[in-house]
């Protein structure tokens, strides 16, 4: 089980680390980073399934467009 996710510079998130329990909700405004943090889990599934260009390439014609700002 997943315990913690940690992102650094990824897309909209600067900074996050979030403990991971059994049940949680995503809650906040629009444009917040909901999605995106999500995506954090899909990019490390998709990172063990289709290695790293695989896993970069569907989210960003260039790898440099992942980065926060």
């Amino acid at each position: 089980m997943i315990t913690r996710v940690e992102a650094l510079n990824y897309r909209c998130l600067r900074d996050t680390d979030q403990p991971l329990r059994s049940f949680h909700i995503l809650v906040g405004p629009n444009a917040s980073g909901k999605t995106t943090f999500l995506d954090v889990l899909a990019l490390l599934k998709d990172l063990l399934r289709d290695g790293l260009e695989g896993a970069i390439t569907t989210r960003a014609p260039n790898f440099e467009d992942l980065f926060w700002q």
